[in-house]
């Protein structure tokens, strides 16, 4: 079962819970339609705004995180069977490598799912972390305020009995939409790390195409299978691209611009709670970028390392044919197995880095504007 599958297990289990993958049931509608409505409120909220400068950034803030967690949920029902396909084959290639049982390569793959799912659990617990500052926000608020910023038209959202049931209404969803949120970059990252695992995979094999007692047959079928071998990895990181890189664009042109956002709202609170508050939706931003980016670069720097690794093996003892074969593996594998920001950009920590430096770039600017 795809849901048992240690390097994603979690993150799958909450997502069939509310049914975005594997299950279709009521779940799916009792998150998302409340999470869509919040959201239009949101933007209608932005578009009427009259509100300090403090209040629109934090506003703005909680708008580009709910329509991103939207949108990410529409996408997983839109392709939620590429998605299981995806993980069917995922599944099958897990099994594959514990089951040929190389001793170095199961022991860094039950290392990288042990990571993968602390990680997972991770991100669970910062989202519920800041999730508890959004809820908790209009409690340190001089005056009356709600957790995210909206305009429902006819609507007095500050006067009772409105604003009780608004505030209520957006502490129940503010779990859903965690629950929409972090499994969606828990379960890609280890999507991410699982290709990582699969290219040392590949690269001990390589330096293992001549044991003792092997004959050149056997070395030649080696070499075969080390190119069909490379060939799957090489689809399922197409396959991996598809399902993420429109994603990967909308939190890059969306998160980058929200930083620059939220150190210029840092740089103008004033009470200690509010910065505190704020310094937790700058940490979870950069955390979700940085987890992806780190493992995407990973997965690119082993897939180079494969050529290295069929340059070590023991190439001088193969016949003609061998080496060409060979030759051609290391022609492939010098072309990453790289992951890319709407199919252009490619997903590495100097892209990340990039991103930070230009969302720091537009903060100062901001900075000296506002002074």
């Amino acid at each position: 079962m795809i849901e048992d599958l240690p390097i994603i297990s979690i993150n799958v289990k909450i997502l069939k819970f509310w049914s975005f993958i594997l299950v279709h049931n009521w779940r799916r509608y009792i998150s998302l339609i409340p999470s869509i409505f919040l959201n239009i409120t949101q933007f209608l909220d932005m578009y009427f705004s009259n509100e300090p400068i403090d209040s629109i950034i934090r506003n703005v803030y909680f708008l580009v995180l709910w329509f991103n967690t939207v949108i990410r949920a529409l996408f997983l029902i839109a392709n939620r069977r590429k998605f299981e396909i995806f993980m069917e084959n995922l599944e099958y290639m897990y099994y594959e490598i514990k089951k040929d049982g190389e001793k170095p390569i199961v022991s860094l793959l039950d290392e990288m799912t042990k990571t993968a799912r602390r990680l997972s659990i991770f991100n669970l617990f910062l989202g519920v972390l800041v999730s508890t500052g959004f809820v908790l926000y209009p409690l340190f608020s001089n005056e009356r305020a709600l957790p995210f910023g909206i305009t429902i038209p006819g609507v007095d959202k500050y006067a009772e009995p409105a604003y009780g049931i608004i505030y209520t209404w957006q502490v129940i969803i503010t779990p859903m939409g965690c629950c929409m949120y972090i499994p969606f970059t828990s379960i890609v990252v280890g999507y991410m790390m699982f290709g990582t695992v699969a290219s040392h995979y590949l690269q001990h094999r390589l330096r293992r195409l001549r044991e003792r007692g092997d004959t050149d047959k056997i070395v030649m079928m080696k070499i075969v299978w080390c190119i069909q071998y490379h060939w799957r990895l090489m689809r399922y990181t197409t396959k991996l691209n598809d399902l993420v890189t429109y994603i990967a664009l909308l939190e890059f042109l969306t998160f980058g611009a929200t930083i620059c956002a939220l150190l210029f709202l840092l740089n103008i609170v004033k009470t200690f709670e509010e910065m505190f508050i704020v310094s937790t939706y700058i940490l979870m931003i950069i955390m979700q970028l940085f987890t992806l980016y780190w493992y995407a670069d990973e997965l690119s720097v082993q897939s180079l390392r494969m050529a290295v690794a069929a340059y070590d093996s023991s190439w001088l003892d193969f016949k003609v044919p061998a080496r060409k074969a060979l030759v051609l593996i290391i022609l492939r594998t010098q072309k990453p197995l790289m992951l890319k920001v709407g199919n252009v950009y490619p997903m590495t920590m100097q892209t990340f880095q990039s991103v930070l430096n230009a969302a720091y770039s537009f903060f100062t600017i901001l900075r000296r504007m506002y002074v």
